[in-house]
């Protein structure tokens, strides 16, 4: 085994460790990660931030906000209490829903 694939696997653990752990942020950990690969020379430049300008990474990232903002004003949460009185009710509400998003993602047409 080379030295870089050995910084590669140990960098791997590293993330999955940090990852379950959650004693770093997933992002911090990520940052972690990319910056090990890219002061060991294991990448390049262009390697290594190429996937910034990956449409689906700036996709995922714009994804973030609208999310917080439905978090941080609480806009859910009666709509998280209403299914979860619905759920503590009717205990076959869990197999509904999946059935009806296996649904959605088999017939949906996009």
């Amino acid at each position: 085994m080379s030295f870089e694939m050995i910084i590669v696997f140990g960098l791997l653990l590293l993330a999955a460790v940090l990852f379950v752990t959650e004693r770093v942020s997933f992002d911090i950990t990520a940052l972690i990660i990319l910056s090990v690969l890219l002061i060991t020379g294991i990448l390049t430049l262009r390697e290594g931030f190429s996937g910034f300008s990956n449409q689906a990474t700036i996709t995922t990232g714009a994804m973030f906000i609208p999310s917080e903002g439905v978090r941080l004003t609480g806009a859910l949460s009666d709509v998280s209490t209403y299914f979860s009185r619905l759920g503590k009710r009717h205990h076959y509400f869990a197999v509904f829903i999946m059935i009806m998003t296996l649904f959605i993602q088999v017939f949906w047409p996009f």
